[in-house]
């Protein structure tokens, strides 16, 4: 079940469209006033909402004919590839921190983050929806190779409510453990780690979610990519208590962090989550059909 030249190019294809049109054309309208800054929800005016949601729209809808016959599978990823260019581009939240001397202050900038991975989520959604709404103009040939799994209704409820815990548990794990840079002496806190290696640890950390939750609970990639923004909002709320926060400011420097997740930008977790929930839920039934049939 390998991916063929000709599949590996139309996934190279949506993503580079969906990279170039809202990843730079789009840049403006997301990109800070200041350099330093980050790229969050506060910066988009009701001009740059309206925008981009049609054009999420429009990068599933292309998407999904641009990688004909998989567009379903594969046009999802348009949106994701786009906003992960902003991630790139954007400031680091230890930035925001540095600018921020106080407990307080470094707690309102958390909360002034905590409603933005939503957002993302739901241009992410929408560019979703457009490939569903090109799939009901002119259906594409079913995948071959998925394997089915009949549930009851009662069984499946209980598959999807378990798979948003334990995509948050298994990506906060891997998280952890790959999104760090050098831990300061003699602390268990990490300092900020740069654009490439948090590309790196969430493509990994959600992947690893979609793989486990599609291959024991048999659940779509939905799930484990709205866990993307389930786990930095909720790692708003643990992380950056005033304790914490009265602690890091008063005895160690701006670029450190009690977790993984608090140093990740929402546009970065929802973008290279996205992506790496996809990737990992056909992993699983590659694997699925690799152990079924060739092991």
């Amino acid at each position: 079940m390998e991916l063929s030249w000709i599949t590996k190019t139309k996934v190279s294809l949506v993503m580079g469209l969906g990279a170039i049109v809202m990843g730079v054309w789009l840049w403006p309208l997301a990109a800070p006033s200041n350099p330093m800054d980050i790229v969050r929800l506060s910066n988009l005016d009701v001009k740059a909402c309206a925008v981009l949601m049609p054009v999420a729209l429009l990068l599933g809808f292309a998407g999904y004919f641009l990688a004909w016959p998989y567009g379903r599978e594969i046009g999802i990823l348009a949106v994701p590839a786009g906003l992960g260019i902003w991630g790139c581009r954007s400031g680091s939240i230890a930035t925001l921190m540095q600018a921020s001397s106080s407990a307080a202050q470094r707690q309102d900038v958390f909360t002034s983050l905590r409603w933005g991975p939503f957002y993302w989520l739901a241009l992410v959604m929408i560019g979703w929806l457009g490939t569903l709404l090109a799939y009901k103009l002119r259906a594409c040939p079913p995948v071959k190779h998925i394997e089915t799994h009949p549930q009851k209704p009662a069984s499946l409820a209980m598959n999807m409510a378990l798979a948003l815990p334990i995509s948050i548990v298994v990506s906060q794990i891997i998280l952890n453990a790959f999104a760090q840079d050098s831990r300061t002496a003699n602390s268990t806190l990490l300092c900020q780690p740069v654009s490439g290696q948090l590309a790196f640890a969430l493509l990994f950390a959600f992947g690893g979610a979609a793989f486990v939750v599609k291959n024991f609970l048999h659940v779509g990639f939905f799930i484990p990519m709205t866990s993307c923004a389930a786990l930095f909002f909720l790692g708003t709320f643990f992380y950056t208590t005033p304790g914490t926060m009265s602690d890091i400011a008063q005895n160690h420097p701006a670029v450190c962090f009690p977790s993984a997740i608090v140093s990740i930008l929402p546009v970065q977790a929802v973008a290279f989550g996205a992506i790496g929930a996809v990737t990992g839920y056909w992993l699983a039934i590659r694997y699925r059909h690799w152990r079924t049939h060739e092991c």
